[in-house]
């Protein structure tokens, strides 16, 4: 799969309803490890555990909610600059 965070974690959440829980599980957590400010994922990721008997996991999951991260990568910085200059010129 691609290095897309939604990607990984929208994969995951299909293999785990599909039952492939440990394979699901590492999917999920890969995207939720590149966006850890999603609350959402950060829920669902913890049912995951629950489900793959991992309460511990679950637990430490709801209970650590970290703030997003705010410091802009440079590849991050010229994907958003080039989105923006094609749809700039898109526009013309």
């Amino acid at each position: 799969l691609p290095e897309h965070a939604a990607a990984n974690f929208m994969v995951g959440l299909i293999y785990v309803q599909k039952g492939h829980l440990s394979e699901g599980i590492e999917l999920m957590e890969k995207g939720l490890k590149k966006s850890p400010w999603k609350r959402e994922w950060r829920h669902d990721l913890s049912r995951a555990y629950q489900l793959a008997g991992d309460d511990e996991a679950a637990a430490k999951l709801q209970t650590d909610d970290p703030e997003p991260d705010t410091t802009a990568t440079p590849e991050a910085i010229a994907n958003f600059s080039a989105a923006v200059t094609t749809t700039s010129l898109r526009q013309r």
